[in-house]
């Protein structure tokens, strides 16, 4: 919990330094589960909310921070509803690996431009799409899937829904809602997986910023 993941198996803030110094900072994290990114946040001085649709999921954040001896702020609500944040009130918000359907990106990312201050970033992971395509046993798309990858929506993976954004839609979403998108990265796997897993980006990020400033 001493850096913030963008996705299962990395990067970290500590690699891409996205976010930069969060000392004294408001940054909201989107869909918190259990709060490890939040706490790798409020670690590093940064003054965290933490918001979820699960209760069980926020109470288990608290526990956790509680024993790290951090300070979390935690809020049951979707990710596109945050009526409890001022306009203009935030210096980040994060989405890591929570963004639900297509049609509630564009509701989260007017959120997010309300809440942020002129200039802040949002930043959101996803798992690849490219990733979502194939079954993880060879290069080839999972043709049983029927999926291509211009198919969004929901899939289920490892009794986990996962769902699958193209990069196209997220960063016209972004831009709808009155983001500058500024930075778009695939990483590098860091080795070790299949042969598929391998080969092609595991994570998708995006960093865009509130018009205005």
């Amino acid at each position: 919990m001493d850096s913030l993941l963008y996705g299962p198996d990395g990067p970290s803030e500590s690699d891409l330094r996205l976010l930069g110094d969060v000392r004294g900072k408001r940054v909201v994290e989107l869909g918190c589960g259990t709060g490890a990114s939040s706490i790798a946040l409020a670690r590093s001085g940064a003054v965290v909310i933490c918001i979820d649709a699960s209760a069980d999921k926020l109470a288990g954040a608290r526990r956790l921070a509680e024993k790290e001896g951090v300070r979390l702020e935690t809020r049951r609500a979707e990710p596109g509803s945050m009526p409890f944040l001022a306009a203009d009130s935030v210096d980040a918000v994060l989405s890591i690996y929570s963004l639900g359907h297509p049609e509630e990106a564009d509701r989260v990312f007017r959120q997010a431009q309300r809440v942020l201050r002129p200039g802040a970033a949002l930043i959101v992971s996803v798992a690849h799409p490219v990733r979502l395509m194939l079954d993880g046993s060879d290069d080839e798309p999972d043709e049983s899937s029927g999926l291509t990858y211009f198919d969004e929506g929901g899939q289920r993976e490892a009794r986990e829904r996962r769902y699958r954004h193209t990069v196209e839609s997220l960063f016209s979403a972004l831009c709808r809602s009155g983001h500058r998108v500024d930075a778009l990265l695939e990483p590098r796997p860091r080795g070790g997986g299949a042969a598929t897993t391998s080969k092609i980006p595991q994570t998708l990020i995006l960093r865009a910023r509130k018009m205005g400033a």
